[in-house]
């Protein structure tokens, strides 16, 4: 596997990291109202777009097909984190169409409080899962060899 492939994949996650930081942070904040909603709604845009980029970006594409050539057993197990992907980015679509009502006063904050948090958990977990294939992979199997 290419070093910049990885490279790659690592900074498309630092970028998601700090943006789910930043949302989480949003979601414990109790002044919700039209202005929150409208930077609640933008992080969940920019969110959206980095993850439809991160998910179907040449770089993870490359990666997974490279795990599967050298470990074939993983198989199923990425192919239903790849599964996940579109589950995933619906979730944060729904949060921010629905942040958008709110900043308009047709939504509930607690609702769109909800939604996003599930969504931040679905997405933690899945991040978690594939870190672990890949140190799993990488180490164990594939003997720390890139």
């Amino acid at each position: 596997m290419a070093d910049d492939t990885l490279a790659d994949i690592l900074d498309e996650h630092r970028h998601v990291t700090d943006l789910i930081g930043r949302l989480q942070t949003a979601m414990e904040d109790e002044k919700a109202g039209e202005p929150w909603a409208e930077q609640v709604a933008g992080m969940l845009d920019q969110l959206v777009k980095l993850l439809r980029e991160h998910f179907g970006g040449e770089a993870e594409t490359t990666f997974f097909q490279e795990m599967i050539e050298a470990e074939p057993r993983l198989t199923n197990q990425l192919q239903k984190l790849a599964l996940e992907h579109s589950a995933i980015l619906r979730a944060f679509v729904e949060g921010a169409d629905l942040a958008k009502r709110l900043s308009t006063g047709e939504g509930e904050a607690k609702q769109l409080r909800r939604k996003v948090q599930v969504a931040i958990a679905t997405l933690r977990r899945h991040e978690a899962e594939e870190n672990e294939l890949v140190m799993q992979a990488y180490w164990d199997d594939m003997g720390g060899r890139g």
